[in-house]
């Protein structure tokens, strides 16, 4: 007599947490980050004439977005660090619309884009994540000067803007809220 139980399925298969879309963890250990796209590489952007390449930081990396305008003024740029989304678990700075938002908030500023590639969860627990964040804003500052660039601090403004798709028509808009925002910093 055939059973109509079917088998157990194999720690590999076998779903232990899933968050979202943005991560699954197995039984076995296996992770899967269903929405994250292939990496771009960094190099000149043909519609924006952002150069962006990637910098070593250690344990995590950044990618630099430089505006044109920076080869033909000597006047110092903003620095816009980036976190980009993904809640600390997916995406990456390399990612598709992270780096097409970066070469436009670059351009349209003009500033110079810091976008943090920061270690993920769960292969790096928490507070591994805010800790690179933290050490890249060390980092920006302390390489300020070399880059010819002028920090702008607020005492207890707490400017943070939050773009959750940033190729949707919000996100269009927010980026002209923050390009405004940047160019009417003293």
């Amino acid at each position: 007599m055939a059973s109509n139980t079917a088998p157990a399925p194999a720690a590999d298969d076998e779903l232990l947490h899933e968050f979202g879309p943005l991560l699954r963890v197995y039984k076995s250990g296996r992770l899967e980050r269903p929405l994250v796209l292939p990496p771009v590489a960094p190099g000149l952007d043909p519609s924006t004439g952002v150069q962006s390449k990637d910098v070593d930081l250690g344990a995590y990396s950044a990618r630099l977005y430089l505006p044109p305008t920076a080869a033909t003024t000597t006047a110092k740029l903003p620095v816009i660090v980036y976190v980009h989304g993904g809640g600390f678990v997916a995406e990456s700075a390399k990612s598709p619309n992270y780096h097409r938002f970066l070469n436009d908030l670059a351009s349209a500023c003009p500033a110079l884009g810091v976008s943090l590639d920061y270690r993920l969860a769960p292969e790096h627990p928490l507070p591994a994540a805010y800790d690179d964040c933290l050490d890249a804003l060390r980092w920006v500052l302390s390489a300020a000067d070399p880059w010819g660039v002028e920090l702008l601090e607020t005492d207890g403004e707490g400017h943070v803007f939050y773009l959750f798709k940033p190729d949707c028509d919000k996100a269009k808009e927010m980026l002209d809220r923050i390009v405004a925002f940047v160019n009417a910093a003293p």
